[in-house]
């Protein structure tokens, strides 16, 4: 059977998900479906529960059910926001303390990944991820203000770049590079969980 090159689904129906892993049968899985905004996971907590977390639930009890724990390699997109507001150097084994809906989401997801790991053995790496940017960035994410804003006032559109806490400090990194991690996690011998970024503080300050 030819398979399809490409196919959208619901990650939020199991049923979406069962036949989309029947009809590619992958050797590896990269889950990065989901809401990614903190700002509207706020505006809609019960759609980003179900992205979020019922999807990655969906999708580890599809390879668990169909017997593919030990064939399929999967990575789920964990996220530094599932830590918190901390001053400490963080880690992969740091205390988790999520503050906003998008957090909780992403929290209760890495332990699944962790229970299913551990008590069913399916093969999966979670990786935490940090700030991390890119060119195709939608619009409203501030690495686009800035640029976008910056651009409107070389050109005369605009006069002022408006923005919060300019002493706002986050690792920030590229996403091309996060993505050749992201694959690596998975030529590892074993499944484990991994904090991905650069190790370095910038100031939006800074960035501008």
């Amino acid at each position: 059977m030819l398979r399809p090159e490409h196919k959208s689904v619901d990650v939020s129906k199991y049923s979406d998900i069962f036949s989309l892993i029947q009809v590619f049968a992958p050797d590896e899985i990269y889950n990065l479906a989901g809401e990614s905004s903190v700002a509207k996971s706020f505006l809609t907590p019960e759609q980003t529960a179900s992205s979020n977390v019922l999807g990655v639930l969906n999708l580890l009890n599809t390879v668990k059910e169909i017997g593919l724990q030990e064939q399929v390699r999967i990575f789920q997109a964990s996220s530094s926001d599932m830590f918190g507001s901390s001053e400490l150097q963080l880690n992969e084994t740091s205390p988790l303390s999520p503050k906003s809906p998008y957090g909780v989401s992403k929290f209760l997801a890495h332990k699944i990944c962790w229970q299913y790991r551990e008590e069913f053995g399916v093969w999966v790496s979670s990786g935490i991820l940090f700030n991390h940017e890119s060119e195709l960035r939608p619009q409203s994410f501030v690495f686009q203000k800035i640029i976008r804003s910056l651009v409107e006032i070389r050109l005369g559109k605009r006069q002022f770049l408006e923005l919060g806490n300019l002493e706002s400090y986050r690792d920030w990194g590229y996403a091309g590079d996060y993505v050749e991690a992201m694959q690596k996690t998975l030529q590892a011998e074993n499944p484990r969980d991994y904090v991905i970024a650069t190790g370095r503080l910038n100031s939006l300050k800074n960035i501008i």
